[in-house]
Parts: C-alpha cells; structure tokens; sequence
C-alpha cells in the first residue's frame, strides 16, 4: 500500500518564506490600516498627476475649464488656501462665463484650504471635489447645487458642519450632517463631529461611505425607519464599540463595517436577507457573531482578520459561503452551523457540507491532533490553511481530494501521512 510522509518545512513552507504563522498576522495586523491609507492615498495623488495643468485658464488664483459654451468648472491647479471664494462668472480674454460646477478631485488634497464659498451658479460639486482637505471646517451648500459626487466630503477631518441652504430642492442638511431633500437618506457625516449621533426617524437609507473614517463617532442609533446600510457606511469608525441593528434593516452593504476595530459586539436582526462582501473585515474586536436565519449567502471575506473572534452561528437559510469568509481568524474555535440547514453542517465546531463528505473549514484557533472522519471524501481548499496550533492529523481512506492551500501555515505540522486513495497532485497542498 502507497503511502507518502511529507515532512512539515517540504509541505507548507517550500513555496513560502520562512515565516511562522503569529508573525505573518502580526506583520499584517500591524500594516494594514496604513496600507490601506497609503494605498488610497496614492490613488488619488496619481489622480492628482493627472490633472495636473489640465486646466483651460487661471483667473485670481482659481482654475478652470471650459465646460460649455459660456460656462466652465473650477478645476485642479489654482492655488487654494485660507478663504476661497468662487465667483459666479468670470472675465477671460473676451469672453464672460457662468461657474457652473466644482470639477472632479477641484479642491482635493488643499491641505491649507480652511473656508470655501460656492456661488448660486454653481449646479454640481464633483467627485473627490474637497477630499483630503485637513483644515476645511464647514461647507455652505447653496440652493443652485443638484448633484453631489461621491466622496466629495471624504477624510475632511476637521469638518463638522455641512449647511444645505433652506431653498435647496434637492438636498437638506439637520445639525450639520447632509441628507437627501427629504431627509430619507443620510448621505454624509461630517468626519470632525464627535460623540454619539441619533439617526432621525425619517431617514430609511444610509448612503455609501456615510460615516466613513469619522474616528471621534463613539456611539450610533440606528431607528427602525432604516432598512439599507451602504456599502462602506461605518469603514474606519475605530471608536464604535456597539451596535444595534434593528430589526428594519433588509441590507447590509459591502465593507460596511469594516475596520471598526473597537467593535465588540453587534447583533444581525432576523429581518436582514444580504450582507455584502467584507462586510466586517478586520473588527479584531468582535468576539462573536450569528448569522441569522434570514440571511442565504455568506459573501467573501465577511470575517476576514477578525482575530479576537470566537465563535460563528450559522443560520438556516445560508446556502452560499464565499471564499475566505472566516479566514485569519486566529481565535476562531468553533463554526456551528443550525441543524435545520440543507446545504451545510458542523461536527466539534468545523465546517463540513450538509452530508459531512466535503471539510470546508477547520477553525484556525482549534488545537491538538484531529482526525477527519471516514464519510469525508475532499478537503476544501484552504480547508486548515493558518491552523497554526493544530498539532497532527489523521486523513481516512475515503478522501480522494485535497484543494489547494488545504495545510498552508500549519507552522504545528510535522508530518502528515496520506492515503493511497488522494489522487490530487500534491505539490499544490502549501501553494
């Protein structure tokens, strides 16, 4: 009878660097906000390099395009510092135009930049028109402004008011925060405000990137007239503990909570059906989490890095989980998935489908030796991948197929002995 012993530094580390586990989520854990910073920040400086001295004409300082005939845009290039006044037209070599926009990315980066006044000709404010602009403490939104791009008011940190005068038909603005005109949408907290914050009972959708990066927010209601979370709405609100999310909200956006690294508890209603990609990655304080009944797909990288996590309930409903769902969880002892679930099923905490032939995943905090059990004929790819305590393990007869990267970073390996009955080329076990 075939049997093959591959010992540990050949089947996890021959294609890998010579890195133990807890190091690598060290390094990761340690970087990853900056990286994640950095990385947007050189999006948008290469951005920047792109319209630079793109501009038709710089009068008193400010720069523009022409747009149409007889109107332009202010755009990047002028020299935007202290007190900022656009002018509703402007006088350039003959010709009179109309202001009629902020361009795209006009103001962003401004870090000197501490007051701007926009004209009432003025009809759109572009994407990333005031982003990065450190010193801006307030923003008059004037009656004329139809169209507000995204990310217009983004990691503006000192800005605590945004003021949507009375007479705007399509936007409002309560207590310095920027709604829709009917206030059934919060588009945009400002990054400077600090304390808790109520949502009004009005309001029924928070927009993408809503309180994105607003780091002094400590403490959110969310009322039961809400029924969508956007996509990224609370990334990077790092001194957000809590959460509760009532039993109104159908969706839950993408990376809408990632990064909320104080996050310890949050509660997902039965009412919830979607919760996007990334939803929490990286709440490396979140302990626990359950996955309700309501809820069919577990999109990819839900729980990604939540190292302080310690247990995942799997409701009934659930009949997709994306790849790397509950991965660089070191904490993660148990999956346990409800009884009444037709597509998946836990034994001792690991994660197996409905008939228990096909091992998803070992929880990476689980330790000590584990033998798989005989009904199980493939191990899933990444199946124990960053088990790093897992000390042995014991493959049946049954299983034919091992997935690639099942054993990477199983740094507690020694060896390993497969059966005559693998046929999977085995090169790609550490891959």
């Amino acid at each position: 009878m075939k049997k093959t012993i591959l010992s540990l530094f050949v089947l996890i580390f021959s294609l890998t660097a010579q890195t133990n586990n807890s190091e690598k989520m060290t390094l990761e854990l340690g970087k990853l906000l900056v990286q994640e910073r950095s990385e947007i920040s050189r999006e948008r400086l290469d951005e920047k390099s792109k319209l630079q001295n793109r501009f038709d004409f710089i009068v008193d300082e400010i720069a523009y395009n022409v747009i149409s005939q007889g109107e332009v845009e202010v755009t990047y290039g002028g020299v935007y510092e202290g007190s900022v006044i656009i002018p509703e037209t402007v006088y350039f070599s003959g010709t009179t135009y109309i202001v009629k926009a902020i361009g795209y990315s006009a103001f962003s980066a401004c870090s000197n930049l501490t007051s701007i006044t926009i004209p009432n000709s003025v009809t759109t404010i572009g994407e990333y028109a005031f982003y990065e602009c450190p010193s801006l403490t307030s923003v008059t939104v004037p009656n004329s402004i139809t169209t507000i791009g995204d990310h217009a008011f983004s990691s503006c940190s000192s800005l605590t008011d945004i003021i949507v005068t009375t007479n705007n038909q399509n936007y409002s603005s309560f207590d310095g925060v920027l709604y829709n005109k009917n206030k059934t949408t919060l588009i945009r907290f400002p990054e400077g405000k600090s304390g808790d914050f109520t949502i009004p009972d009005s309001v029924t959708t928070i927009g993408d990137h809503a309180f994105s990066s607003c780091s002094s927010l400590t403490g959110i209601t969310i009322p039961n007239s809400v029924t969508t979370i956007g996509n990224n709405a609370f990334r990077f609100c790092h001194n957000l503990t809590s959460i509760t999310i009532p039993n109104s909200i159908i969706t839950i956006g993408d990376e809408a909570f990632s990064y909320c690294t104080d996050l310890t508890n949050i509660t997902i209603p039965d009412s919830v059906t979607t919760i996007g990609k990334e939803a929490f990655r990286y709440c490396s304080s979140l302990t626990s989490i359950t996955i309700p009944n309501s809820v069919t797909s577990i999109s990819e990288k839900i729980f990604y890095l939540c190292t302080s996590l310690a247990s995942i309930t799997i409701g009934s409903s659930v009949t997709t989980i994306g790849e790397h769902a509950f991965h660089e969880c070191p904490s993660l002892t148990e999956i346990i998935v409800t009884t009444n679930n037709q597509n998946y099923s836990s034994l001792d905490g690991v994660l197996y489908n409905k008939n228990k032939t096909t091992l998803y995943q070992f929880p990476e905090g689980k330790s000590g030796d584990f033998t798989i059990p005989d009904l199980v004929t493939i191990i899933g790819v990444w199946a124990f991948s960053s088990c790093s305590s897992l000390t042995s393990i014991t493959i049946p007869n049954s299983v034919t197929t091992i997935g690639d990267h099942a054993f990477y970073y199983c740094s507690s390996l020694t060896n390993i002995v497969i059966p005559n009955s693998v046929t999977t080329d085995l090169s790609r076990f550490c891959a």
